[in-house]
């Protein structure tokens, strides 16, 4: 009898440790295999602009030329950089607070300073030091707000998912700092001394004239900015014989933008008829056309248009008729 009991113990100890054996080993294998398996992560990568594609001009320093841009503010310019985690294993990753390997800056320009001096403002940092609780998810527009230029961001809390919780705040472009957007700028979006220069009134009236058509024929893009739509413009206009290192932004793919408050509707129009003229002319004669949202309008030539006078002297005789 003790001989059997003795025979049993042996085998539970035997059983025990050949169980032990397993679990040891099978706790191996699944841990090895989830360390062999490295996570692929892919980043949303982008880098800066820098002053040498940047050229301020104009008879009063009014436009700027830029490579890749945000606009112009008054005084500031701005690009960014940033590496930001987009997808693991193939899988999309949703908006979320900084991440170890993670940064986002945002480079700011002087304009009126020689040589376009930058600083870069942490864009993480700055809405954790406005709200620990924040994090940014979007950068939007440039505007010039009370004589202060800004960056509107679009911020959201830690741990929400929804769209619906998201807020939109000002970075500063002379201080750094984020605040929130003053209540009669978010009720009215209404500018203290709105410059024409982001207006649709900027575009609305070259709109109005084949001065958009003669831009695109010459590879421009005119709106509330002038853009190249070629990679090398070889129109014999009088910007590129006046301006031939703009031309080369331009030919980068650049945009000429006018400065916040700097630029009005009469001082783009003609600047455009002057421009986009051939090399020697002085001016374009443009013609009104008769429905300035089809581009296969027909122009009006019995009056021929040398100037923005000439554009309000026929909008007088318009509204007198009417």
């Amino acid at each position: 009898m003790m001989r059997v009991t003795m025979k049993n113990k042996k085998t539970l100890v035997w059983g025990a440790g050949l169980l032990l054996v397993l679990a040891l080993g099978l706790f191996s294998f699944f841990y090895l295999n989830r360390s062999a398996h490295k996570e692929k992560k892919t980043y949303r990568t982008f880098e800066a602009i820098t002053s040498r594609d940047i050229i301020v001009f104009g008879e009063n320093k009014q436009f700027v030329a830029i490579t890749r841009g945000w606009s112009a503010g008054k005084r500031y310019t701005i690009s960014q950089e940033g590496r930001i985690l987009d997808k693991v294993d193939g899988e999309y990753i949703p908006y979320h607070p900084q991440r170890k390997e993670e940064h986002w800056n945002v480079v700011i320009f002087d304009l009126d300073q020689e040589g376009y001096p930058s600083q870069k403002v942490d864009l993480y940092q700055a809405v954790r030091s406005y709200n620990p609780s924040y994090f940014p998810i979007m950068s939007n527009h440039l505007i010039h707000y009370q004589e202060v230029d800004y960056l509107t961001v679009t911020i959201r809390p830690e741990g929400e998912k929804d769209s619906d919780k998201d807020k939109k705040v000002f970075l500063n472009l002379e201080t750094h700092e984020i605040s929130d957007i003053p209540e009669d700028y978010s009720n009215n979006n209404a500018f203290d001394d709105r410059p024409s220069s982001l207006d649709h009134d900027l575009y609305a009236d070259t709109n109005r004239t084949t001065l958009a058509k003669v831009a695109d024929e010459n590879g421009f893009l005119l709106s509330n900015t002038l853009h190249s739509t070629s990679s090398k413009n070889e129109a014999k206009i009088n910007l590129s014989k006046e301006y031939p290192e703009v031309m080369k932004i331009l030919d980068a793919k650049g945009t000429i933008y006018p400065r916040f408050t700097m630029v009005s509707s009469e001082d783009w129009f003609n600047h455009m008829l002057h421009w986009l003229a051939p090399e020697g002319e002085e001016v374009l004669t443009v013609y009104l056309v008769e429905n300035r949202y089809n581009k296969n309008s027909q122009p009006l030539t019995d009056y021929p248009i040398q100037s923005y006078q000439d554009y309000l002297n026929w909008k007088e005789q318009q509204e007198k008729k009417e």
